[in-house]
């Protein structure tokens, strides 16, 4: 207990309870504002809402080019280049994040859904270079553990959000626009948080970094984790984006809020593995690791099927309660997707443990693989079964890399077994 009071894990302990703390009560005000906004909505509304926003969150993890876990690494390591590193941050994402929000938007207005709404498409896409950017300089701060503005920079703007969903449903306003609007507002604020906390890094002037040499540095030692996030982000939001390239808007807005509800029901199983992470990153020995991830995977799995289960009792009831009647299809989607959800858990589990047993040279291959299948399935299903289409894709891939994970683990224990045997 005295260790865990005073000493480096205790901090540990107590930074991640703040930082946790923090996002689960952002989490909690948004979601209860977003729910009267999504009634307010409809399905048609929610689900042009939700694909802009989706696009946007790609276009996001994209434009970030894996710059917040170089800035996690380089600014803890080399923290008097923080300043040329933070303005090396914004050329690039500002620059080239550009770029990629362009492309989305002539994507975007390919689409019938919003082909003949550009300010729609506009308010979502200019968001992209700016979430990047909030992502990217939030892990500086975590860098120079400034832990109490890390939590407030991921409190407050959700914060925001809850109050400004509020507002408009209060007064009647609701619209996609109007939406689109308030999430852009806070996505401005979510940004300026952390630069303005960071704006003596930002004035000072010293030093720099040359361009080419910073990025293949970036690149040789980030891109792993870049390619595995953003395919683990895209495996989970491409449905989202063929349901509304092949169905239209209604069946967008159905599924939409039965994947926010599958999101929230995985934030348990996400904390436990990267719990696990941690535990097993600190006491990697063969035996250790494998006894304890034994256990812990078959406890997390445990709990993920019993929630699931239960998910899928209440689901009829609960979208009912939450978004009214007109939501009333969501609730079999949901209930598919509680199965898919199982299988992510597994595939997040393994993740984490690629990650903690010193393998991330190999993390992209299963997100990879299971975001290749899902593609591939939804373009096969959609078409043919419509929304069970997509949930049964996910089905299928979600838990196909996490076996991918499991068997890349198991070639790595069978090869040190080899050579240990030497």
């Amino acid at each position: 207990m005295k260790l865990l009071r005073n000493g480096v894990l205790g901090k540990f302990v107590g930074d991640s309870a703040m930082l946790w703390g923090a996002q689960m009560a952002g989490v909690l005000l948004s979601v209860i504002a977003s729910i009267f906004v999504t009634r307010a909505l409809g399905p048609e509304g929610r689900g042009v809402y939700t694909w802009l926003l989706t696009l946007a969150g790609i276009g996001s993890h994209v434009a970030l080019f894996g710059l917040d876990t170089a800035n996690r690494r380089l600014a803890a390591s080399e923290p008097e280049k923080i300043p040329a590193l933070l303005r090396m941050n914004l050329g690039l994402i500002f620059g080239a994040g550009s770029l990629v929000s362009a492309a989305l938007a002539v994507i975007a207005l390919g689409n019938d859904m919003v082909k003949d709404s550009p300010l729609l498409v506009a308010l979502a896409v200019v968001t992209v270079p700016l979430n990047a950017m909030m992502m990217a300089v939030s892990s500086v701060l975590m860098a120079e553990q400034k832990i109490g503005q890390a939590a407030l920079s991921s409190f407050l703007p959700k914060a925001l959000l809850g109050v400004a969903f509020g507002g408009i449903v209060i007064a009647g306003v609701v619209s996609v626009g109007g939406a689109l609007g308030v999430n852009l507002l806070v996505t401005v604020v979510g940004t300026a948080l952390p630069l303005w906390w960071l704006r003596g890094h930002l004035l000072d002037g010293r030093g720099g970094l040359e361009f080419r040499p910073y990025v293949q540095t970036v690149w040789r030692t980030c891109s792993a984790a870049y390619i595995a996030g953003l395919a683990y982000y895209m495996m989970q939001k491409v449905d989202v984006l063929m349901i509304g390239y092949y169905m239209g808007e209604a069946p967008t807005g159905y599924y939409g809020v039965a994947s926010n509800m599958a999101d929230l029901m995985i934030m348990p199983i996400s904390i436990i593995a990267a719990m696990l992470s941690t535990r097993m990153a600190a006491g990697h020995k063969a035996g250790v690791v494998t006894g304890l991830a034994r256990h812990v995977v078959a406890l997390t799995m445990g709990l993920a099927v019993v929630g699931c289960a239960f998910t899928w009792v209440i689901a009829p009831w609960i979208i009912e309660l939450l978004f009214g009647p007109a939501f009333a299809p969501a609730a079999e989607v949901l209930r598919l997707l509680c199965v898919a959800v199982v299988g992510l858990s597994f595939f997040m589990l393994m993740h984490n443990i690629l990650i903690a047993t010193g393998r991330a040279r190999y993390l992209a291959l299963p997100a990879l693989v299971g975001c290749g299948a899902n593609v591939g399935l939804n373009m096969m299903l959609i078409p043919a079964y419509g929304l069970i289409g997509a949930c049964v894709a996910s089905i299928i891939a979600y838990p196909l890399a996490g076996l991918v994970g499991l068997g890349i683990l198991m070639w790595g224990r069978r090869d040190a077994q080899k050579t240990a045997a030497r």
